[in-house]
């Protein structure tokens, strides 16, 4: 983190400082940890003359900041996890409460101390609730009351599995090869198993076990596993057996049901490749089994003898719960925290005819759910014994270009389910470009194309969609964001080729700084993931503390007259 240093201007400065600096309100946002969890806008109602005024006309005299921060233009509020704000204020500037207003851009951020009145202990009640439920077995910690305590925390004990929303982390196959492949194989809808396949008798029996009834979970595990063994081998389907090498005396074991060990590895460290959970039947018990699965995973990845896999990889597992007569195979990551996704889901009721079509479909699954776990076995025994850099690259490849990936704009935020990523890419012809990788759930090639042919985006080298990982694969040149304040010029042009995007039947929405770059002079919009033709598109679920135009809302649909306001917030038309 960089700080300030300079001492309070002189008189002589402050007659020099720049008029356009006193002349206008400032953008400012406040941020309470423990009281918040993303930070609130606000804007002085008046120029204020130095820091302490200006945070006293936006939080008002009961509430004293600690602290204020420059955060650079370009800086995406939105996307910054704010639950480890520390590592947040690593990229901005520290400045001298006591200072008086510069004529630097930049919104400014104020970090509060709790308010006078309110409870300061909140922030160390939520840690004590988590490091308690951290304490815990997976089985008492995937129990539904419990296991909502790291879900609401939103913090390095919360397990990434899209619930709440909020928690939904990158995919995980962008990650893993292993991951990839069986998602791919497994949703193929041609499949070719040989009649005379001996497991498909395994298979049908599975099924037939999977529907019967049982007294407990324990007879219910033995009667699958008799099944499970010859049609998955790599895995122990039986009670687990974690040892005292695996963990600390002071450490608690994990209580999966069946597991992958992998022990002759270079740095001498037993790996988990595969956890999988029994239960009896749904409703039976308290806990999930997929949810007691990734405790399982959680609690391998705190353990001391496995932070070697931490400092060399993001801890790959394939996670398994079984219950009653339904199958659930998720893949786990681990960057900051766990980061856990669903990669196929099954039943083993199924009636008629269609048993043995479901059976051969079976023995396809369990196949390749082999064959990833044995590439995640190659994968650990293969990893160096030097530590690599924390940062983790995906490992996703796109047809016709070799990227040399080189890290995210977004780093304090591994987990974050905007995915983003910046690389040198070379084409078939061989020339590297600098440019932005980007994985979206939502984005628009036609708006894009649209926008470039009116000069005003940035150039779009490749485009298509991966229905395996059911998102858009986005490759565009990199610019370098734009300077503000913004060139007059410039914003005219931009508004100039935005109007005609609107006549063209197009709408952009998402019209703030962080999307707004340079070239060569000109300003040139990217993030197309909430374009679209008019009427059609609708905003996401918004940030409501961003200073958005009038109108715009959670849901709403995306209006001409929102990306002209929006503009306009950016940089006022001149009087």
């Amino acid at each position: 983190m960089k700080r300030s240093n300079n001492p309070s201007p002189s008189s002589t400065a402050k007659r020099q400082r720049s008029e356009s600096a006193l002349a206008r309100p400032r953008t400012c946002l406040s941020f309470a940890p423990g009281e918040s969890t993303v930070p609130s806008l606000f804007k002085s109602d008046r120029p204020p003359s130095n820091l302490l005024e200006l945070a006293a006309l936006g939080l008002g005299s009961s509430r004293k900041p600690s602290k204020a921060y420059r955060i650079p233009p370009n800086f995406d509020t939105d996307a910054c996890d704010w639950s480890n704000w520390e590592q947040a204020v690593e990229h901005f500037t520290e400045l001298n409460l006591d200072s008086d207003i510069d004529d630097e851009e930049g919104i400014i951020l104020f970090l509060q101390g709790a308010a006078s009145g309110s409870s300061s202990s909140t922030l160390a009640i939520r840690k004590s609730r988590t490091l308690a439920w951290a304490m815990q077995t997976p089985s008492a910690a995937a129990m539904n009351s419990d296991f909502q305590v790291p879900q609401s925390a939103v913090d390095s004990t919360t397990i990434f599995d899209g619930r709440p929303l909020e928690c939904t982390g990158p995919d995980v196959c962008c990650y893993v090869p292993a991951f990839y492949a069986f998602k791919k194989a497994v949703n193929e809808t041609d499949i070719s198993i040989p009649d005379d396949d001996e497991n498909i008798v395994h298979a049908l029996r599975l099924m037939e076990a999977g529907c019967a009834y049982y007294d407990d979970e324990a007879l219910r595990q033995l009667a699958l596993a008799k099944y499970l063994v010859p049609l998955c081998r790599p895995v122990f389907w039986c009670q687990s057996f974690f040892s005292d090498q695996d963990v600390d005396k002071k450490e608690i074991c994990p209580d999966a049901s069946c597991l992958v060990h992998s022990v002759d590895t270079q740095v001498a460290a037993r790996s988990f490749p595969f956890l999988g959970e029994f239960k009896n039947e749904i409703g039976e018990g308290d806990s999930d089994p997929e949810y007691q699965a990734a405790c399982d995973y959680h609690l391998f990845c705190q353990w001391k003898t496995t932070a070697v896999w931490r400092e060399r990889s993001c801890v790959p597992s394939i996670l398994m719960g079984l219950v009653g007569k339904d199958i659930v195979i998720n893949g786990a990551i681990y960057m900051n925290g766990p980061i856990v996704q669903r990669l196929y889901r099954t039943e083993l009721q199924v009636h008629g005819s269609d048993r043995l079509a479901a059976a051969k479909r079976l023995v396809h699954v369990f196949a390749s759910l082999t064959t990833a776990v044995s590439t995640l076995r190659d994968f650990y025994h293969s990893l160096p014994s030097d530590p690599i850099p924390p940062y983790v690259e995906p490992t996703y490849t796109i047809e016709g270009w070799a990227l040399t990936w080189e890290g995210s704009p977004i780093p304090s935020h591994p987990r974050s389910e905007r995915m983003v990523f910046y690389a040198t890419a070379k084409s078939s012809t061989n020339v590297a470009v600098s440019a932005v990788v980007k994985f979206s759930q939502t984005y628009s090639v036609d708006a894009h194309r649209k926008m470039e042919e009116l000069g005003a985006a940035a150039p779009l080298l490749h485009h298509h969609f991966d229905d395996v990982i059911g998102r858009h694969v986005v490759l565009t040149k990199r610019l370098d964001p734009a300077e503000e304040p913004l060139d007059q010029g410039a914003v005219q042009r931009l508004r100039g080729a935005l109007e005609g995007y609107h006549r063209a039947g197009f709408v952009f929405g998402d019209l703030r700084a962080p999307n707004i770059v340079r070239d060569n002079g000109a300003l040139k919009l990217v993030d197309f993931d909430w374009a679209g033709h008019k009427g059609k598109v609708r905003y996401p679920k918004i940030n409501t503390q961003l200073d958005w135009a009038k109108g715009v809302a959670s849901y709403a649909l995306i209006l001409a007259e929102h990306d002209l306001a929006m503009l306009d917030k950016l940089s006022p038309p001149p009087a």
